[in-house]
């Protein structure tokens, strides 16, 4: 559909503040629908990791929501983590639920470990994905989101947002 991919890519290069007004002020487009999918790699997300000085690396998306990376435990030993994407809210807070017991047990004791935006809560970790770059040009418009929903292949995760202007 040109109209949608000219309507993303349009969303994309505009500055925030501009979207900002656009969706706030006396003239925005009440009723207007836009959606997007946004592609987040496995590659963007190790980048992430070690921006934020997070001890996990080798973070790789796999299909069916899964998620396994690599954590630096004490003592320099290696922890590996296998975890299931659960939930996403309109924040786009991501829950995640981690297999294993010795993860989902430790998961409170690497909490100081994590970077900035997630927390852990009853035995799950929680990320602000609004967080990520790819998802920059779309924080002014997540008030007005309506639906949000997260799928994943291999190396890659979607994000697929729908937007009605209110």
């Amino acid at each position: 559909m040109p109209g949608r991919a000219a309507t993303a890519s349009l969303v994309e290069t505009m500055p925030s503040p501009v979207i900002d007004e656009l969706l706030a002020g006396p003239l925005r487009p009440t009723g207007a629908t836009i959606v997007a999918s946004v592609p987040v790699s496995d590659d963007v997300l190790n980048q992430v990791a070690r921006r934020t000085g997070a001890r996990v690396s080798e973070v790789r998306i796999a299909s069916g929501n899964r998620i396994t990376a690599s954590a630096a435990g004490p003592f320099g030993i290696r922890i590996p983590l296998d975890a299931t994407i659960v939930d996403i809210d309109a924040s786009l807070e991501v829950v995640v639920q981690f297999h294993g017991f010795l993860v989902a047990n430790a998961l409170s004791v690497l909490a100081r470990w994590l970077p900035e935006g997630t927390r852990v809560d009853r035995g799950r970790l929680h990320v602000d994905l609004s967080r990520l770059p790819q998802l920059a040009p779309w924080r002014p418009a997540l008030r007005h989101l309506q639906s949000v929903s997260i799928n994943t292949r291999p190396g890659l995760m979607v994000i697929d947002l729908k937007v009605v202007v209110r």
